[in-house]
């Protein structure tokens, strides 16, 4: 667990609360994205990300994105834990479009290191059928390696319970606290889900199940179909883990319609 006292600099870092130190360097990254050097101190070198074109990137990628000095970040929602932290909030590039983002953050060498990230573009059209993907047929994984058995065991389960329209124990896997953003682009409780009506079924791809301690990460690719015969196409989804009592529970999960 970090320190909490405010004040103390380490590695060139000032580190307050947790929610604080991890707004703050929320903050220091922006800035860093505006000026477009030093974005590589951020990163962990596992780092997955899903942009909000659903297009999967890793830490090249990242790396990679040139400067953008109108580069903002607002309504920054933090979720601290010992060693881990997830952030959502909305951030606008120079194009100007209110993208709501979800990072994870993970405790490395006594700094924060960003090992996950994805952006959900908030559409104009945030009703059931809005913001489809241009993509519909069956999702294929691009594992980035051995997934975490036990965490893959949880999202299995949830997945079934999903599938068999078990909303009370789905619920159960989930945080009191736990946050969804749908493809749309807008916030609600993982209790509210996009799908208000029953799922006829659903096919997930993963392309990364990875644990850092008492924090999970899980990201891939869904496709879902209601009981009407509709769906969005594929979607890019995170999701995140905490450990609460020795048992994985859902805390926060993002969809992306893919766009390209």
């Amino acid at each position: 667990m970090f320190p909490k006292a405010a004040g103390v600099v380490l590695l060139g870092l000032i580190w307050l609360a947790p929610a604080d130190d991890i707004r703050q360097i929320e903050q220091q990254r922006a800035e860093a994205a505006r000026a477009g050097t030093g974005l590589d101190r951020f990163y962990a070198p596992d780092y997955w990300g899903i942009t909000r074109a659903g297009v999967k990137t890793d830490l090249r990628a990242a790396l990679a994105e040139k400067p953008d000095p109108r580069f903002a970040l607002t309504d920054i929602d933090v979720r601290a834990y010992d060693n881990s932290a997830v952030t959502v909030g909305i951030q606008r590039a120079g194009d100007g479009l209110a993208v709501r983002f979800l990072r994870v953050w993970v405790g490395q060498s006594d700094t924060w290191k960003l090992v996950a990230f994805q952006g959900t573009v908030v559409a104009p059209d945030t009703s059931y059928t809005g913001a489809p993907s241009s993509i519909v047929a069956t999702p294929h994984a691009s594992p980035t390696g051995p997934p975490d058995r036990n965490v893959l065991a949880v999202e299995n389960t949830l997945l079934r319970l999903e599938a068999e329209n078990k909303d009370a124990e789905a619920r159960a896997l989930k945080t009191n606290d736990a946050i969804f953003v749908r493809h749309t682009g807008t916030v609600g409780a993982t209790f509210e889900d996009s799908k208000s009506i029953p799922l006829k079924g659903e096919i997930v791809s993963w392309d990364r199940v990875q644990s850092y301690g008492d924090i999970a990460v899980v990201q891939g690719t869904l496709l879902w179909t209601d009981t009407n015969g509709y769906s969005p196409g594929q979607l890019r989804f995170t999701r995140v883990w905490v450990k609460r009592d020795g048992d994985w529970k859902l805390a926060a999960e993002q969809h992306t319609s893919i766009s390209y």
